[in-house]
């Protein structure tokens, strides 16, 4: 491994780490242990459902129609869904899966850059929708506004777990940026991969206006499915928690999980996402709970991704690629 990407490695799985035990240390254990022994196992069964609806098969989708111009099934599109999720929970902002999804996608016709640009647009696209989908509802229902604002407040007014997390992260994410830059050493231009404008200009315009308009609209579907995933979580953990507050719950632990801080977003979207649903007047063991739970849920479909990745055949290889 380069001496950078070692340094990039080890300082992500720190904060990784750090975060975690952080935010779990600073919520007493035992009311922890309570909330989750008061699981209800249906809601729970039905929160799986959704989160499996929103990070499979709605992906899924969205890939089968960023891809519609490639000889891809739906049914290989939810698999590289999937296998996807193995690897993006093992690399900082979740980056591995765009990059084994581009590596199958060239199985089925030569070149890499275009599929790997699509991809990146798609996560674009989603992370625009979510961010739409939150401010929407921030700035057009005034009483979650006001709670937030309220919430925001308190927070900081006196020191709680929530506040001591945000204060450690901050402080987290200066020291390991130095600590990087400083071994690292000044950058290197000559040494960057830089693509063509006129590449990613011509991978946009080959997906129709049609297709981008479905994208959208998949990528809603996502937001929504995530929201209802986190209000079923919630209610199995014996909390409340809105459609409203579901959607900002949602919007914040995917924005969070796309900083390149950490592996996967550990720890990291954990804290936002805790933080968002105590903003939102649940209580913390409960809040922390849920993001737990969020975490227990990503990691087993990467283990479901991992395995169905080892039993495959590998994807067939092109011959003469060649990168116009």
């Amino acid at each position: 491994m380069p001496q950078k990407n070692k340094y990039t490695a080890i300082a992500s799985l720190l904060i990784a780490v750090v975060l975690l035990a952080v935010l779990i240390g600073l919520i007493d254990t035992k009311k922890l242990a309570r909330v989750f022994g008061s699981l209800r196992v249906c809601e729970a069964l039905a929160a799986f459902g959704a989160f499996c609806l929103a990070v499979i098969a709605f992906e899924g989708a969205r890939v089968k129609v960023l891809f519609a111009d490639y000889p891809l099934s739906l049914g290989t599109a939810l698999k590289m869904t999937v296998v996807g999720l193995f690897f993006g929970n093992f690399t900082p902002a979740m980056v591995g899966a765009e990059i084994y999804k581009a590596h199958l996608v060239r199985s089925l016709r030569a070149g890499f850059t275009e599929p790997l640009i699509r991809l990146f647009l798609l996560r674009i696209i989603g992370l625009a929708v979510t961010a739409a989908g939150a401010l929407g509802v921030m700035l057009f229902d005034e009483r979650f506004r006001l709670i937030l604002e309220k919430a925001v407040i308190s927070t900081f007014a006196g020191i709680s777990p929530i506040s001591v997390y945000v204060l450690v992260l901050v402080g987290m994410i200066v020291f390991f940026g130095a600590l990087i830059r400083r071994a690292m050493g000044p950058p290197r231009p000559a040494g960057l991969a830089v693509v063509p404008r006129k590449k990613i200009v011509g991978a946009f315009k080959q997906i129709s206006l049609a297709r981008w308009f479905a994208l959208i609209g998949l990528s809603a579907l996502v937001l929504g499915a995530r929201a209802v995933f986190l209000i079923a979580a919630t209610r199995a953990l014996s909390g409340t928690l809105g459609a409203e507050g579901g959607v900002l719950a949602a919007a914040g632990s995917v924005l969070a999980g796309a900083l390149p801080f950490s592996f996967g977003g550990l720890g990291v979207q954990e804290g936002a996402l805790a933080g968002v649903l105590y903003a939102l007047s649940v209580p913390e063991p409960t809040a922390v709970a849920v993001a737990l739970l969020n975490r227990g849920f990503i990691w087993l479909a990467a283990l479901a991704g991992g395995l169905i990745y080892l039993i495959s055949p590998p994807a067939p290889a092109v011959s003469n690629v060649r990168e116009g």
